[in-house]
């Protein structure tokens, strides 16, 4: 014991406390310093562990010190020891309870998952079941669009309004070929009169003769053809020139055709214009034999253009001159300075207008050198009057002068509006023929202005593309427009469309009236020249007689018809006018509507045509005053 520490009392029985081990270490230990300094130490530490406080010569750990608290709050440590077990329980049974909520939630998304997929495979049944109730359903549609469209093709001949109303069903109902196809042929009957097919390139002109029995068109196949213009065959083949064709032209007595070849560049031939060839030399040929008259030749350079002129001569210019030539092919030449552009040779061939050079020019026939017309240097467009006396001349500065034929003196100036921006530059100049008005075609539309140039008559837009004088008929009501594959009429005062001919499949290069006014003939580049009605019903014959009230019945040639008064008693009647020019088939496929003079009204007859491209009621009476429906007396199919 004297030279080494006593044994700890924990070593000597190790059931003893730690805290009093800890004490009689202290008390027994060999060193001073580390020793208890006093008895009171010793004591205090013994009761500060009896009494469970805090002791100076040991340090408890956490735990011991839970145990000694336990040990001495014994109710308090079991009120927190039943909390602590019922938090556990309670957050054990909520763990449960959220697994099953979490696998009662996997089981529901299955079963939705299951629902999703069993809804949309019910979807795509139901889907199935429509497209196959839509397809059956297309099927019957498209099997009443070509019953329809048949018994159109089988009522056309009888009543082609009525074929086309139902081809037009039958189109709503089957779109396709067999219905285009049976609106097309409705539609023929009704407004296209007639088809020129034959030509192997594009059609660049057609005309009408003026007696309305023959058509000629100008090819881009280097020939021309004639045509019966009632029953569409082809008559004569033209054939000689080295190019393509972009002008034909009737003479006066309709006996002979001008041909004119077209420049190699000109859009229309283009194309088909073999490399270095060029042909400026017009032809003449006899309309009813087929046979070349004189050919024309002597010209150098490019053709610029030919007209028939007074005499029965042809007037045509090139870049060396115009030439006018008789009916032996014969010319006089006349020069201009420089190369020529334009051409206008006077009504009675006595004064050439022309731009030559750069600048304008007007040459009287009698006179051995031209004349400058001074204060338009950049006019290109002339016009002569019906008479020859007076000339106009438009310039792109949107100038319109009007000059003395003989001298070239200016006379009177006019300008169209402009636009604010820009003048309208004056594209062509055409005289009516009587000389009461002149048409100028601007970039800002159709200008009528009086003859003197005092004041502008009226204006129009205008998209004809090349104002020609056939583009406007005889009382210069109506003109005939052209634009992309379609062409047509519109009302001149109005700008209404009367009439619009889509039948063509490619770009339409004319549109013409007939002599007469009534047809509309049209040239394009899917080589194909049509004749068409101006009007609906326009050529369709009509009928007059002196009754009170009538019915009539129509015969199959559509030329009489059968009338019996309120009398009883039975005439038969020939047609008031039947018009014969294009021959457009038997008028009597159609419907006559019969009525009568309103109040038998002194002067009035009752009357009657076909309207087998017009409503019944907006042709069931000649009075100025519409008839309504329930005047109409009777509809007779013919």
């Amino acid at each position: 014991m004297i030279s080494r520490e006593p044994a700890p009392a924990d070593a000597v029985d190790p059931l003893a406390p730690r805290e009093l081990a800890a004490v009689a270490r202290a008390a027994m230990a060999k060193d001073r310093a580390r020793r208890l300094d006093s008895a009171r130490t010793l004591a205090d530490d013994v009761r500060a562990w009896r009494d469970g406080r805090p002791m100076s010569l040991y340090r408890h750990t956490p735990l011991e010190q839970l145990r000694r608290f336990a040990r001495h709050n014994r109710a308090l440590s079991a009120a927190i020891a039943a909390a602590l077990t019922i938090l556990v329980a309670g957050a054990a049974v909520s763990l449960a309870y959220a697994r099953l909520a979490a696998d009662r939630a996997a089981a529901e998304q299955r079963a939705a998952s299951s629902e999703h997929d069993a809804r949309e495979l019910a979807d795509a049944r139901a889907a199935e079941a429509k497209r196959a109730k839509e397809e059956a359903q297309a099927a019957l549609r498209v099997a009443q669009g070509q019953r329809l469209a048949a018994y159109s093709s089988n009522l056309l001949a009888d009543n082609p309004t009525a074929a086309l109303l139902i081809a037009i069903e039958a189109a709503k109902l089957s779109p396709g070929a067999v219905a285009t196809n049976a609106l097309w042929g409705a539609l023929a009957q009704l407004t296209e009169r007639r088809r020129f097919i034959g030509h192997d390139e594009n059609v660049a002109d057609a005309r009408m003769s003026p007696d309305g029995r023959f058509v000629a068109t100008a090819g881009a196949d280097w020939t021309a053809r004639i045509w019966d213009a009632r029953t569409g065959a082809e008559l004569r083949r033209l054939e000689g020139h080295r190019c393509g064709l972009v002008d034909v032209q009737f003479s006066e007595d309709g006996k002979r055709l001008l041909t004119v070849p077209g420049r190699p560049s000109d859009p229309r031939v283009e194309p088909f214009q073999p490399r270095n060839s060029v042909d400026v030399a017009p032809r003449v040929w006899d309309v009813e034999t087929g046979a070349c008259l004189p050919v024309l030749k002597g010209h150098r350079g490019h053709m610029r253009g030919a007209s028939w002129v007074a005499g029965g001569r042809v007037a045509s210019w090139t870049d060396d001159g115009v030439r006018l030539w008789d009916a032996t092919g014969k010319a006089e030449v006349f020069p201009f300075p420089g190369m020529l552009d334009v051409a206008e040779v006077s009504p009675d061939a006595t004064a050439i207008a022309a731009r030559s050079g750069g600048r304008p020019w007007l040459r009287r026939v009698a006179d051995t050198a031209p004349v400058a017309l001074e204060g338009q240097p950049d006019a290109t467009t002339f016009a002569f009057s019906p008479d020859g006396k007076r000339l106009a001349t438009g310039d792109p500065a949107g100038r319109v002068v009007l000059r003395d034929a003989a001298t070239g003196a200016a006379l009177a100036e006019w300008r169209p509006a402009r636009d604010g921006r820009r003048a309208a530059a004056i594209l062509s100049i055409l005289f009516h023929p009587d000389g009461t008005r002149l048409a100028v075609h601007a970039d800002t539309g159709l200008h009528v202005v009086a003859p003197d140039l005092s004041r502008e008559i009226a204006r129009f837009d205008f998209t004809a593309g090349r104002l020609h004088p056939t583009c406007l008929d005889a009382d210069w009501k109506r003109y005939a427009w052209l634009g992309g594959t379609a062409a047509g009429v519109r009302d001149l005062a109005t700008g209404e469309e009367i009439s619009a001919f889509k039948g063509h499949e490619y770009l339409v290069e004319c549109a013409r009236f007939t002599p007469d006014g009534r047809q509309v003939l049209t040239a394009a580049r899917d080589r194909v020249a049509a004749l068409w009605d101006a009007a609906p019903g326009a050529c369709l014959p009509s009928f007059r007689w002196h009754a009170g009230r009538a019915i009539a019945s129509l015969s199959r040639d559509g030329r009489r018809v059968l009338v019996r008064g309120e009398g009883g008693r039975v005439e038969l009647r020939g047609a008031a006018h039947a018009p014969e020019v294009g021959g457009a088939g038997a008028p009597g496929q159609g419907r006559a509507v019969v009525d009568r003079a309103a109040h038998g009204a002194p002067g009035r007859h009752p009357y009657f045509r076909f309207c087998s491209s017009r409503p019944l009621r907006a042709c069931s009476s000649s009075f100025p005053h519409r008839i309504p429906r329930s005047g109409l007396s009777t509809a007779i199919r013919s």
